[in-house]
Formats: structure tokens, C-alpha cells, sequence
């Protein structure tokens, strides 16, 4: 695909072309599956999503940042290393601090503020959607009114305001529909994989297909079991009697490839999409966001490595890219 930037450059846009240049621009950096059809010369997209994964929890940019050689680092991740030396790394781009705001930013092309996503939720807030409560004026049925969170400190988010939902044109959204990076892909089969986060847990009328992915297998929350995760994410009872709906949408499942670890089990999921699921004469645009960084670490099997517990950080938090957590770094309040 050929984009002339002097043509482009000083006309103007619409929100859905814009998306369509990121995706293209997305592209440029790292490409992934060719396009088979000839005379197609629309590229295939791949968009990977670790939220919450800290700048120095790579070895290739813990190596810039700190200095520190590879081979002496605790966590190792050769792969992403070598994509990083394969590829196009950004050292200096900024993105949103917590999973949900980034997930929201990239999707739509806007800054997360302007969506009204402006941090991460746990399955026990409550909304005026999940109340059964009609919301105040300039306020939509999926914005937060309680968080439940037992914290002792003042924090932001405590006294903040943030959606639980991307807006989709429902009726409650009043008149607010978030065009995603799928629905501006209309000549794409798009799918997505993993955390979704976005559709107010498990709410009707927010989830993937709403906003124009083919569902293959994903969760509303913001974390999720390693092991046995098959029930939480089928689940259909509520968590909140009031909410206007009969069942709960947390999530699907998908196709069982029988892998006993969540990650593997999304990664068969992202490796059969083109060859299974897509359909003949359209180019694939695949979100597959991982939450495997969302949580505790927790790896399929044990670690070779030992060691003595010696500090109280954890690491990738900026001061140490070599030591151990002396601890699982989890978080079960996202987990409904």
C-alpha cells in the first residue's frame, strides 16, 4: 500500500481514516502474515497488547535503560528481544500507565482521557448500568459511582471518574458510539484474543462484537486465572443483581485446544485464526491482548532458576532489572 505523505499530510481526515493511517503505520514497524491473494496488496495486522509490562521487564530495553547485560537479568525474553532487534523500538513513546486507558487509546486513535476511560476496574465497582440506576445528566450508564476498593491511602482513582465500558452506540451511550480500529477496517475479518476490560464486566452490548471483532476467545476483567480459567470465563451468573440483563457476558472461551495454560491456549488461538477462521477474500486484522502481565507471574512450569529472597521491590519497578520478586506481584480484586 502506497501513502503519499505530501498529499496527505496538510488535508484533512476523518477519526476513521486516521485509524486506518495508524494501522498502516502500525504495519511499517512489524508485519506479520502475508498476504496470500494476488493483486491484494493490503497487509495483514497483528496488534499485540502487554498491558501493564514495565519498561525494564524486557531484556532489550532493560539493557538500554540500566546498562545491565542480558545473560545477568532474572527475567528472560529472548523472543521479544530478538523482535526488538528485528524490528523498529520506540525508546521514547509514552503510553497510558494502567491496561484498560491503553486498550481504549489504541483502539479508537484518541487519548484515553477523551474516551473517558482513565484507569483500571475491578469487577465489584459499581456503575449506573450495573445498579440499574438511569444516570444524571452528562454522565452514560457504564461510568463508575462506587469503586469498593479497601484502600487506606488517598489515591486517584479513589476520587477520579472513569467509564467501565467503551461507548457503542447503545441506547444509554446517548449518542456516543467509539469507532474501533475493526470497524475501521471494513474490509478486514477482525478478531480478537485475551483481555477485553472494556465492556463494563460482563456487560451486554459492550463486548468485542459490538465493537466489530469476531469473538474467538477473551475475558471482561482485568486479570485472570493461569490454570482452570475455562469457568470464569464462561460465567454467566451476575455479580450485580440489578443489572439489566438476564446473564452475564465475562467472556468466551472459544474453540478448546486442551492446553492447561491460559497463554498457550490464546497463542493456538492467534496461530489458527488466519489458517481456520479467515475468510476468503479478506485481508485479517488480529488484536490479541495478553494478560499474562496483568497479574502474579506464574509460569506453566517451574523456573530452573533459585534464589534468596533479599529485597522487597519487585522488579522492572525502575530501580532493579536483576533481582527476584520476593513475592507474586497479584492483584485478585480484578478477578470477579
Amino acid at each position: 500500500m502506497k501513502l503519499s505523505l505530501s498529499e496527505n499530510i496538510s488535508s484533512k481526515i476523518d477519526r476513521r481514516g486516521f485509524l486506518k493511517y495508524c494501522a498502516v503505520g502500525g504495519l511499517l514497524a512489524g508485519a506479520a502474515w502475508a498476504v496470500e491473494e494476488k493483486g491484494d496488496e493490503r497487509p495483514n495486522i497483528v496488534m499485540i497488547l502487554a498491558d501493564d509490562l514495565g519498561i525494564c521487564d524486557t531484556g532489550a530495553f532493560a539493557r538500554r535503560f540500566t546498562g545491565t547485560a542480558i545473560q545477568e537479568m532474572y527475567y528472560e525474553t529472548p523472543h521479544l528481544d530478538r523482535l526488538v532487534s528485528e524490528g523498529m523500538a520506540f525508546s521514547q513513546a509514552y503510553g497510558c500507565q494502567l491496561c484498560s486507558p491503553t486498550r481504549a487509546s489504541l483502539l479508537t486513535g484518541k487519548n484515553a482521557a477523551r474516551v473517558g476511560v482513565t484507569t483500571a476496574t475491578p469487577g465489584s465497582v459499581r456503575s449506573y448500568y450495573n445498579q440499574g440506576i438511569s444516570p444524571p445528566e452528562g454522565y452514560l450508564p457504564q461510568d463508575a459511582i462506587f469503586w469498593g476498593d479497601k484502600i487506606k491511602v488517598e489515591q486517584a482513582l479513589v476520587n477520579g471518574s472513569t467509564l467501565l465500558a467503551l461507548p457503542a452506540g447503545q441506547p444509554g451511550d446517548r449518542g456516543r458510539d467509539e469507532i474501533t480500529l475493526a470497524e475501521a477496517l471494513k474490509d478486514y475479518h477482525s478478531a480478537f484474543i485475551g483481555k477485553w476490560h472494556l465492556g463494563g464486566h460482563g456487560a451486554e452490548g459492550w463486548q468485542p462484537k459490538d465493537q466489530g471483532f469476531e469473538e474467538l476467545s477473551y475475558f471482561d476483567a482485568g486479570g485472570s486465572q493461569y490454570f482452570n480459567w475455562r469457568e470464569s470465563w464462561n460465567r454467566r451468573q451476575k455479580i450485580h443483581p440489578d443489572m439489566p440483563q438476564e446473564q452475564l457476558r465475562m467472556g468466551k472461551t472459544g474453540k478448546d485446544f486442551g492446553k492447561q495454560y491460559l497463554t498457550d491456549e490464546l497463542t493456538e488461538h492467534a496461530l489458527q485464526f488466519p489458517s481456520k477462521t479467515g475468510r476468503p477474500g479478506k485481508s485479517r486484522n488480529l488484536s490479541f491482548s495478553i494478560s499474562v502481565t496483568s497479574l502474579c507471574i506464574r509460569p506453566s512450569r517451574p523456573s530452573r532458576r533459585t534464589w534468596r529472597i533479599s529485597r522487597t521491590s519487585r522488579p522492572g519497578d525502575g530501580t532493579d532489572t536483576t533481582t527476584p520478586p520476593t513475592r507474586p506481584w497479584c492483584g485478585p480484586w480484578m478477578i470477579p
